[in-house]
């Protein structure tokens, strides 16, 4: 018997604050030819999830994202909003290229938001990433906010997968996994 898998979206963390120091976005969707495992899995996370995917783009020997796992104002949205992997050295540079994200190549940490399709949704440039401090924190929140995925209607999708269940014959697996 097969069971087909439900997630209840996140609630989405209330944020202030406008978006800017960013690049022009076409929304057109990356090539990823020869995505890394990483990312593949991290895109396939943020699908199942109805979450958005941070390319992090740093110089070698730089955690970025393990620093904005120390910081509570920050953490706690990026894990449930976003799937985060991180690219550094050469191979942020080969990323920054395939990403057509030239101010990265000039300057790092840079950060890349895609869809779960690997749309490009949002450049941000080193210098919007500056996060020391609460202040800061909030304000590079603020820049997120209008890329985080938009809900996911639960009634919608559980009366979808019931009506699939139905004629494949299968069982409907509910998973609770909200940040509430």
């Amino acid at each position: 018997m097969r069971i087909v898998h439900l997630a209840v979206p996140a609630l989405t963390l209330a944020l202030v604050g406008a978006a800017v120091g960013q690049e022009e976005v076409s929304h057109k969707k990356a090539t990823l030819e020869n995505a890394s495992p990483a990312l593949t899995k991290a895109l396939n996370r943020a699908d199942v999830h109805n979450k958005r995917m941070l390319v992090l783009l740093v110089e070698e020997g730089e955690d970025l994202a393990g620093a904005w796992k120390k910081n509570r104002a920050i953490s706690r949205t990026l894990m449930y909003e976003f799937e985060i992997v991180q690219f550094s050295g050469k191979e942020a540079d080969a990323w920054a290229s395939m990403l057509d994200f030239e101010a990265a190549l000039q300057k790092k940490p840079a950060l890349v938001v895609l869809d779960a399709n690997s749309t490009v949704l949002a450049r941000i440039p080193s210098a919007a990433l500056v996060t020391d401090g609460p202040a800061n924190a909030e304000a590079f929140l603020a820049k997120l906010k209008p890329y985080l995925a938009e809900p996911v209607d639960a009634d919608e999708k559980l009366a979808a997968a019931l009506v699939e269940a139905k004629e494949s014959g299968r069982n409907v697996f509910i998973r609770f996994d909200a940040p509430w």
